[in-house]
């Protein structure tokens, strides 16, 4: 009876996952490394889930090949077991800094632990390092489990204090997710871990990919997926709110920014360069700005910042800042190309009685003629 509620649960979870798998993601994401990403941390709670059932199912029955098989179900439990927290760290890396380049390097050094686990895993089917398969076909748990515990941890952990330490880089909806996606699976496997024959770990982290699940689901509606902005939708809901709704403070500043030369780098450096150029720019205004400010992609190689302002002149110490951000980048040799920008502001008040079409098309003329400006003779950008 015990057996069998615990292969219940777990054939539930597996049905949760496999809705999920099926409606995330549509063909064309499926190329996407985010979308990658989620499909892998599904795919392997799925194993996770469909190893430790037969485990249940498996365990105490006779047979030379029923106690074979339960060893091999066991020991890929045992391989997989700290893939998906690794997978997640790898996702939290990704959702931060939006950079493939620093995720593969990121990614070498998080696979050690697991090579260690692996190598653990393999030998425990002779040793009984990990586990044990007595004569009897029943499982027991060997002295070195803490070890594939601690590197299960350590990925948990890790991608925790990371989220911490980037919390000023990202909004708060992204921040409490991200934090939050530990909870059930730390408190599961630290369950089981102290009440042997519980199994809850795979079962708590479906319910945090069912997190994840809703933000991805959140995200297409208002993110846009390439830079991870808001969308000009959202934009325009946003302001709608502020002009015409009086949500928050009366006045607030607008930014409209633009990347130079933009065409000749897709023309150049090819499509896929363009794309970079994107991401490195909206990460550039997102280190610029805060997570405090609205920050949207307008569209192409636009984007625009809404923000709290007590002075005008604080709209100047911005764009110098930015500027500062942007000349760094290109320092930095990041890419072939450098990227320089054109910016327009304006500030407002939501008494104006403007409308969010008018007041975009105000600050998208002053990009305009500060471009043009910078075109014309050389100036440096306000």
């Amino acid at each position: 009876m015990h057996s069998l509620l615990y292969v219940e649960i777990n054939v539930f979870a597996l049905v949760i996952l496999v809705i999920l798998l099926l409606n995330s993601v549509n063909r064309a994401e499926k190329q996407m490394l985010e979308q990658k990403l989620f499909m892998g941390l599904v795919v392997t709670n799925m194993m996770m889930l469909f190893y430790d059932t037969f485990m249940w199912i498996l365990d105490g029955r006779q047979g030379i090949l029923l106690r074979e098989l339960n060893i091999f179900f066991t020991a890929m439990f045992y391989i997989f077991g700290p893939v998906a927290c690794m997978l997640w760290s790898c996702y939290v890396e990704f959702q931060i800094n939006r950079n493939p380049q620093r995720l593969k390097k990121f990614a070498v050094i998080l696979c050690v632990p697991l090579y260690i686990n692996f190598i653990l895993s393999l030998a425990s089917i002779k040793t009984g390092w990990l586990f044990w398969i007595d004569a009897d076909n029943i499982y027991s748990r060997g002295p070195f489990l803490p070890v594939t515990m601690l590197i299960s941890y350590f990925y948990l952990i890790y991608s925790t204090l990371y989220t911490i330490f980037a919390k000023r880089r990202i909004d708060k909806k992204s921040f409490n997710y991200l934090i939050l996606f530990v909870l059930p699976p730390g408190i599961g496997s630290f369950i089981q871990y102290m009440y042997y024959g519980v199994s809850l770990m795979w079962v708590c982290m479906t319910v945090s990919i069912f997190l994840i699940y809703i933000n991805i689901q959140n995200d297409r509606l208002y993110k846009d997926y390439l830079t991870g902005v808001f969308n000009r939708r959202q934009l325009d809901f946003y302001l709608q709110q502020r002009l015409q709704y009086g949500i928050r403070k009366r006045t607030f500043a607008g930014f409209m920014i633009d990347i130079d030369s933009f065409k000749n780098i897709n023309d150049v450096f090819g499509h896929n360069a363009g794309d970079r150029a994107l991401m490195h720019t909206a990460e550039i205004i997102r280190r610029t700005f805060g997570k405090n400010s609205f920050i949207a992609r307008y569209g192409g190689d636009e984007f625009v910042v809404i923000t709290e302002v007590r002075k005008a002149t604080a709209l100047i110490s911005a764009v110098d800042v930015l500027n500062k951000n942007i000349n760094e980048f290109n320092k930095g040799a990041h890419e072939p190309y450098a990227i320089d920008l054109s910016v327009g502001y304006d500030v407002e008040d939501n008494r104006s009685g403007v409308t969010p079409i008018e007041f975009l098309e105000r600050i998208d003329k002053k990009m305009y003629l500060n471009k043009q400006k910078t075109q014309d003779d050389g100036t440096v950008k306000d």
